[in-house]
């Protein structure tokens, strides 16, 4: 490996140590990671909606609506996601 691949490979680790959202970083909460009662909940309330219609959510419940034809970002409904 050349010295410049070297330097590039120990900033990458030393950054993400530092800044990342990885097990060694100094910043790394497990916490962040649990499922709590709120959690269960708002999965119970994904259940609800019915297939094949459109719906309207927040950038963090638009990752488990992907599988949807129309998701649009919410508060601006014209936005399609």
């Amino acid at each position: 490996i050349t010295s410049v691949a070297m330097v590039l490979l120990l900033c990458g680790i030393g950054s993400n140590a530092v800044f990342g959202a990885v097990p060694f970083s100094t910043k790394f909460d497990w916490r962040s990671f649990r499922v709590t009662d709120h959690v269960r909940v708002g999965h119970e309330m994904l259940q609800l909606i019915p297939d094949g219609v459109p719906v309207s959510a927040t950038n963090e419940v638009i990752a488990y609506l992907s599988h949807r034809t129309e998701v649009y970002q919410f508060p601006n409904p014209f936005i399609r996601v």
